[in-house]
């Protein structure tokens, strides 16, 4: 009896090689662009998250400001 491995293998034997065109290079790059976007999105929104919690300790004093550093390092 055969196992899904081994079925997976005979079925790759008799698949055909398939033509890459502009087209699907165009349409796999728009999905991953997608993607991508997401996550320079999120990164940067991460970011300005500390940014601006240093910012407003800041104009509390010296002292606030170097806790909201320490803690925006861990």
């Amino acid at each position: 009896m055969e196992g899904p491995l081994q079925l997976l293998a005979a079925e790759a034997k008799c698949k055909k090689w398939k033509v890459i065109t502009w087209s699907d290079s165009t349409e796999e790059l728009k999905k991953v662009t997608y993607i991508a976007a997401l996550i320079v999105v999120v990164l940067v929104s991460q970011f300005l998250l500390q940014v601006v919690s240093e910012m407003m300790a800041g104009h509390l004093g010296k002292l606030s400001f170097s806790g909201v550093n320490i803690t925006n390092l861990l």
